[in-house]
Formats: C-alpha cells, sequence, structure tokens
C-alpha cells in the first residue's frame, strides 16, 4: 500500500511539474552600450544568441528572465512570443533536408534516419538506433554500457558506447571523447553524432581514412548526458519544441534542475557571471561543484579513461568554443594549440571560434571544457571543445529540413578530433600560383599537428599534369613533436611545349607510416602582371548607392569595403551597389585571373550579393563565379552564382577571366534584400581586389620597352619572412627597396651578385600594405604589392 501511495504522488508531483513549464520567447534585447556579460551577470544564459556588440542581444528567455531584464533597465522587443508553438508550426509544412555547398562532401548514411520529436530521436529512438549499430557492426562497436553506475534523480543511467577494430577489448591505444546533449533542448547535437557514427561505420571497408582511423584509436561517444531533462522535454511537447534546460534535480522553483555544463568542479562559482545561484534560473549551477549525478558520471568516466581529445556538441550558435570559460580575456597555457586545432576544424563551416569572451564576448565557470582541460591531477589534460551546432534561424529545435546539413557540416570538425589524437601533419604549397619558367620548384611547408609525437612524415609530388616530365625526390622528416613547423622544396621540369595560362596540376602527398593523405595543388604556367588592385582603404576607384569602408574588420589593414559601413544591412528591402568606376583593360592580355578576400552574413533565405562582370562599359552585365558562391534558389535569378549564407572568416575568392581577354572589363557587387522581420545580418565584406593578367607566348612574360617586372612575393600576407625573387634580367649589382603605404623608404638591401631569390625577414615591420620593388643603374620594376599581417 504504501509504494502505491508513493507512486501516485510521484504521478501528482510529476504532472504538477509538467503543467508549469515556463512559456519562452525570442527577444531582441536593446544594449544601448552595454555589454554582453552584463545580461550574464543577472544569470541569463548568453552562449545561444545573435549579438551585435553594444547594440542588440537576441535569444530565448522565460518570461521571468523577461522580467528580469526589464527590471534591471533593458529594453525589451518580442519577436516570437511562444517558442515552443514555433518550432512545433514551422515545422508541419517541412520537408526533409536542404544541402549546402559545403557539406556536400559527406553522403547521408543509408542506416540514418529522423526520428518522430519533429525529426529527432527520442531518448529511446536514440538508445535503439545504438542497439542496431550493434546487430549490424558487431566487430566495430561495442555494445552500450552505463557510464557509472551512478544513477540519475529519475533513476536513470548514461550510456556510451566505443568504435574501435576490436570494441570489446581494452587496447592501449589513444582514446577520444564524444558527448552531447548536457542540456535538454539541444537535439541536433545528439542528432549529428548518430549521423557521424554512422557514416564510420558504413564506411569503415572502402574508406582507407576511415578504417586507419577505427584500427587505430578507441572513440568512445556519448550520445545523451542529460536523459532526465531530454526525456522531460519529450513527454511534455512529443511534437518537439520543449525548453527545458537542466537536469531534473528538484530544486525549491517551478523550474527544477541544475545547468550541467554549470556544474563541473573545476573553478565552479568562481563568479556569478555565466552561472548563477539562483534555482530557478537556467544557467543554476547547483550546490557544489559535481553536485549532480550525471556530471559525477562524467568524472568517473573521463578518470578512468586517458582521453586525448574530447567535444562537447551543444546548440545554437555556428560556434566553436575551448577554455578557458571561467576567466574572461585569459587563455590556457595551450592556446596555440586550440588556435591552430579550431581554425583546421572550422575551415569548412566558417564557425567563429575562440573562448567564450572571444567569441560571444562573455564568461561562465563550470564548464566541462574547462575541468577537461583544467583538472591535470586525477586524470590527464583533454583538449576538449564545444561547438554551438546550427545557426541562429535553426534555434533550439531546427526545422527537419535543416537537420541532415547541420549533421554534415559538423563532420570535419568530428573527423579532426580523431586526426589529432594519432600522428597527423598537414602541408601548404607557398609559391606563387604562376610558374614563370620550365623549371620550379614547389615549396613545401609542414606542419605537425597530432598528439602522437615524436612523429615521422613523408611528403612526396606526383605529376597530375601530362606537361609535367619529371619531379624530384621526397622528402623525409624525422621526430617532429606537436605544432613543430619545417620546409623544404621538390624541384619540377615541364615540357617545352607546355602553353601560357595552362593549368598544371600536382599531388602532394603526406605518409606517416600508416596512412596517407594527399591535396591536389593548381598552378598556372606564365608570369602575371597586376593590371588593377584595390587596398580597400578607399572607395576612390569605384562608384556606390550605400557602399563604404570600414575599420572594424578588414583582411589587411586597416579598411575593407562593405554594403553595410555602420552595422547590419536594413531589415526593409535593400538594392545597393558598388560598381568599378574605370575599366580594366585585357586588350594585350591572353589571360586573365580575378582574386579578392571576402567574408559574408547574408540570409540565406532570400537576399544575396552577387558580383557581376560588364564588357560594355555596364550596358549589361554576367554574374561571376567565384570560389565560395552557391548557386542562388532566389526565383527570378535562381541557378546564378551568389553570395549568401554565413562564412564569417576571410577567405580567397578567385575567377579565371580568360574568356573576358581582349576587351576592357568592369566589375559591379550588387545586394538585395527583403524584409528581415526577426534578424538583422551583417552584410558583405570585401578587400584586395586585384586582376592579374599574361600575355600569349611559352614564357608568359610580359615586357615592356622600358621596364621590368618584379616576380610575386611569397607568402603573401607575411608574417614573420618574405621570399622575394629576383628578375632574371637584372642587372647587378641591384637593389631591392621596400616602402611603406606612405611612401617611406623602410629598408634597402643591396645585391651584389646573382641570387634567384631573397629571403627577408618582416617581424621588425608592423602590420600593414607594403611595395617592394627592384632598381639596378639602368631602370626600376613596376612595384609589388606585399602585406604583412602580425
Amino acid at each position: 500500500m504504501k509504494n502505491v501511495f508513493l507512486f501516485v504522488i510521484s504521478l501528482i508531483l510529476c504532472a504538477s511539474l509538467f503543467a508549469q513549464q515556463p512559456k519562452y520567447s525570442r527577444v531582441k534585447i536593446l544594449m544601448n552600450g552595454r555589454e554582453l556579460n552584463d545580461l550574464a551577470r543577472l544569470g541569463l544564459n548568453v552562449e545561444n544568441g545573435s549579438y551585435k556588440k553594444a547594440a542588440y542581444f537576441i535569444a530565448e528567455y522565460s518570461a521571468k528572465d523577461i522580467d528580469l531584464l526589464i527590471q534591471n533597465g533593458f529594453q525589451i522587443e518580442v519577436l516570437i512570443d511562444d517558442m515552443t508553438k514555433y518550432y512545433k508550426e514551422r515545422n508541419k509544412n517541412s520537408k526533409p533536408e536542404t544541402k549546402t555547398k559545403s557539406s556536400s562532401e559527406y553522403s547521408v548514411p543509408s542506416h540514418f534516419k529522423l526520428g518522430s520529436m519533429g525529426g529527432f530521436l527520442t531518448h529511446d529512438e536514440m538508445i535503439q538506433e545504438l542497439d542496431s549499430m550493434r546487430i549490424l557492426y558487431p566487430n566495430l562497436i561495442s555494445v552500450k554500457q552505463v557510464v557509472s553506475n551512478i544513477p540519475t534523480y529519475e533513476n536513470r543511467y548514461i550510456y556510451y558506447v566505443k568504435i574501435s577494430d576490436n570494441p570489446d577489448v581494452d587496447e592501449q591505444e589513444s582514446e577520444v571523447l564524444y558527448t552531447a546533449l548536457h542540456h535538454a533542448r539541444e537535439p541536433a547535437a545528439m542528432q549529428q553524432m548518430i549521423y557521424y557514427m554512422y557514416y564510420l561505420l558504413e564506411n569503415y571497408s572502402t574508406n582507407d581514412e576511415i578504417k586507419y582511423l577505427v584500427d587505430n584509436l578507441e572513440m568512445y561517444f556519448v550520445p545523451c548526458v542529460n536523459p532526465d531533462g531530454y526525456i522531460y522535454n519529450e513527454t511534455t511537447e512529443p511534437e518537439g519544441g520543449g525548453m527545458h534546460r537542466k537536469n531534473l534535480n528538484p530544486n525549491g522553483t517551478s523550474n527544477p534542475g541544475v545547468d550541467l555544463n554549470r556544474n563541473y568542479g573545476y573553478e565552479w562559482g568562481y563568479d556569478n557571471t555565466g552561472s548563477s545561484n539562483d534555482p530557478s534560473q537556467d544557467t543554476y549551477r547547483g550546490t557544489s561543484g559535481f553536485s549532480e549525478s550525471e556530471t559525477q558520471a562524467m568524472k568517473s568516466f573521463c578518470e578512468n579513461h586517458s582521453f586525448k581529445l574530447g567535444i562537447n556538441f551543444h546548440c545554437y550558435s555556428n560556434l566553436l568554443i575551448y577554455p578557458w570559460g571561467y576567466i574572461p580575456d585569459y587563455e590556457t597555457p595551450d592556446s596555440l594549440l586550440f588556435r591552430k586545432y579550431s581554425q583546421l576544424m572550422t575551415a569548412s563551416n566558417n564557425y567563429l571560434y575562440g573562448t567564450p569572451s572571444q567569441t560571444v564576448n562573455y564568461s561562465a565557470n563550470g564548464g566541462s571544457d574547462d575541468w577537461m582541460y583544467g583538472e591535470q591531477t586525477t586524470k590527464p589534460k583533454i583538449i576538449s571543445f564545444t561547438p554551438e551546432a546550427g545557426n541562429v534561424n535553426d534555434g533550439f529545435w531546427p526545422e527537419i529540413n535543416r537537420i541532415e546539413d547541420i549533421c554534415r557540416v559538423n563532420m570535419d570538425m568530428n573527423f579532426y578530433i580523431a586526426r589529432f589524437a594519432l600522428k597527423y601533419a598537414e602541408v601548404s604549397e607557398i609559391s606563387s600560383d604562376f610558374i614563370p619558367g620550365l623549371n620550379g620548384n614547389l615549396k613545401l611547408q609542414i606542419q605537425c599537428l597530432g598528439l602522437d609525437v615524436p612523429a615521422d612524415f613523408t611528403v612526396s609530388v606526383t605529376p597530375l599534369s601530362l606537361e609535367i616530365i619529371s619531379v624530384g625526390n621526397a622528402i623525409s622528416f624525422i621526430g617532429m613533436q606537436t605544432l613543430e613547423e619545417n620546409s623544404d622544396s621538390i624541384n619540377f621540369t615541364l615540357d617545352s611545349t607546355v602553353q601560357t595560362g595552362q593549368i598544371i596540376k600536382f599531388l602532394i602527398t603526406v605518409d606517416n607510416g600508416m596512412y596517407q593523405h594527399s591535396d591536389t595543388i593548381s598552378k598556372i604556367f606564365g608570369q602575371a602582371q597586376l593590371a588593377f588592385i584595390d587596398s580597400g582603404n578607399t572607395i576612390s576607384n569605384w562608384t556606390s548607392s550605400g557602399w563604404n569602408t570600414t575599420s572594424s574588420t578588414y583582411h589587411s589593414p586597416s579598411d575593407c569595403i562593405t554594403d553595410s559601413p555602420d552595422g547590419e544591412y536594413s531589415i526593409s528591402p535593400v538594392n545597393s551597389s558598388i560598381t568599378l568606376t574605370q575599366s580594366i583593360d585585357l586588350s594585350e592580355a591572353s589571360h586573365a585571373y580575378l582574386s579578392f578576400w571576402a567574408k559574408w552574413d547574408i540570409n540565406p533565405a532570400q537576399d544575396y550579393v552577387q558580383l557581376k562582370l560588364s564588357t560594355n562599359n555596364g550596358v549589361s552585365w554576367i554574374p561571376v563565379n567565384t570560389t565560395n558562391t552557391q548557386a542562388s534558389i532566389v526565383t527570378n535569378i535562381a541557378g546564378q552564382p551568389v553570395f549568401t549564407g554565413y562564412n564569417g572568416q576571410w577567405h580567397q575568392e578567385t575567377a579565371d577571366l580568360s574568356a573576358c581577354v581582349g576587351q576592357n572589363i568592369k566589375f559591379m557587387f550588387t545586394l538585395k534584400s527583403g524584409w528581415n522581420y526577426m534578424y538583422s545580418y551583417d552584410g558583405f565584406y570585401f578587400d584586395d581586389f586585384s586582376v592579374s593578367l599574361m600575355q600569349t607566348g611559352t614564357s608568359g612574360i610580359i615586357k615592356t620597352s622600358d621596364d621590368y617586372f618584379a616576380d610575386v612575393a611569397y607568402p603573401n600576407p607575411a608574417k614573420s619572412f618574405v621570399i622575394i625573387p629576383v628578375p632574371e634580367n637584372i642587372s647587378f649589382p641591384c637593389k631591392l627597396l621596400l616602402h611603406n603605404s606612405a611612401g617611406q623608404l623602410m629598408s634597402e638591401i643591396i645585391l651584389n651578385k646573382p641570387e634567384s631569390e631573397i629571403f627577408f625577414s618582416v617581424r621588425n615591420l608592423g602590420s600593414g600594405i607594403y611595395s617592394y620593388r627592384f632598381s639596378d643603374n639602368y631602370k626600376s620594376s613596376n612595384p609589388r604589392k606585399l602585406i604583412i599581417i602580425k
């Protein structure tokens, strides 16, 4: 009888708890010069949202949180009144999968399927997937097991599985950890993990890299750290859209639970910024570090393993975050490693990376990353990251047509976590894009990036073009340490029949003794001359309607050009443009090439920036396809190349203009947008806009009666050194002269005897745009641009 009574009381309490689930709204908070940490000090969650420094912050808050904001003098604009209702309604007419350009490499695994909860797997469905994986691939994945014997408040357990070539044996192999769902309302974090796991299992027998990774690693997966909170959201909102964040440990308020990602023990409760001592708030950190069974279980799990790297997936905001989180403007002793890893991990999805302070200007203590990295007594340090998967439009419960794409765009981050745990290096080729003669060198820079050191690597070059007669021998790099860099070159010879403008392709292969990975590079035969260059520091070369320069960001100092120099572009429809005023003369060219640097934040549903070219002085315009343009989905220009979506890092955009040789050309950027009621977007930025050309002839060298031309320096931009080729037809002795943007002579080097190139240190020069030229007793070369970034 007593057990029946307790059961009935439990049901009553549970029903009461469900009935009191708070309503969340999406609001725009006008910051009026205040900082994001001013919100964090109120105990509010600020890692998920859209932030414009000192202007506004858009996020999803409960009615209690909104009252708190108003009481503290913040002006609030409600954009969506009921987020749960909104998430469910927008999914009704949504169909699976919209694919972006950046994610197309990873095809959907055949066994991957969507779940019944707004497209996401319920907890039971997730468990069934783990069981199915074991049935299908018993030699690659373990049976699910409990992370710890510590039960949750509702008497559940956290489960994990291991993927390896001998999953039921504890081998002496490097270990990596993948987790998801610390927060109950972030289902895409778990869904992308299931996608990645199936991709590994299904491609093990056909993909050499996956086989190498699985054979040499023990990969541990914890898909749901917070089963109580996740099942609570399932129960209250079975169609998806549940907004509960914490676990379900009662705390005496109508918002039960503890924020598990504020409950880890390293610097727990350091201050009240980013974590709260108020049990009713979503960032409530608990009564002490590791007060919760879920974090105790994860602590025990990590201490019983030797994880080299960890990645704890959350949602949302398109971020990749690393320690420290508990204190602003303070990085770890491994900050260079975190930065380099993040740079590679976000290269394809363009997530903003850094510490919490660097990414969204807030701090928070008690996080998983801080403990996994910072605790180095009871366990080895773990190089740990937190991605925030999905964009601001996706929110906590993305539409069903976005789920597969979110899974795909996070695949590279997952793979890099595995790569970094082993012997891994990447090689870059840093010489000019142009090959001026039949004999040349590929200048190679290698960096060891794996944690399994010392490591040996062999780099080789394979010709892919028939015009390559021979290449030099492979190079060995012995005993490299993590982050160590080295350089060398491999020579090559081309056939004398090669033509100016011809694309020459090489395959560069890195071999660590167990696995080889390769990249193709392309060069253009011939020597290029700059026909036009614009630094982006003014718009004097352009005719603009609304576009102007900004110093808030740039590729090279001190400005760039943007459609919205004063902030975001308007929420009302925009049709603005910037046009090159004077034409570029390609009448004497046989080949021509465009290059500029760009980044952008544009509503992908309807807005776009388009680059166009005219060969008749603006009478008609042709869309230009560059490196990162996408096919437009806007009806009247469907299929045309545009810039849209989010690309938060500077990328070089290039295009072959050889179809326009013999003519004069102009360029125009246009921004077109519709109404943007809920969000404003940062717009489009471009910098260092240039056109290079060649003339007909085997050598491709452009000559004039009076001048000769210096070849392009590399690397450019430069950080610590630059290599400047010496013109072949110069007389000795001669001088290399380097001037700053104000025309002041910064350096003079005298060459008394013939040399092919000059190694020049720029460590003592500040960031900026410089020019260099050669001068002998008879004439002076045309100046070339050199960018230095520190």
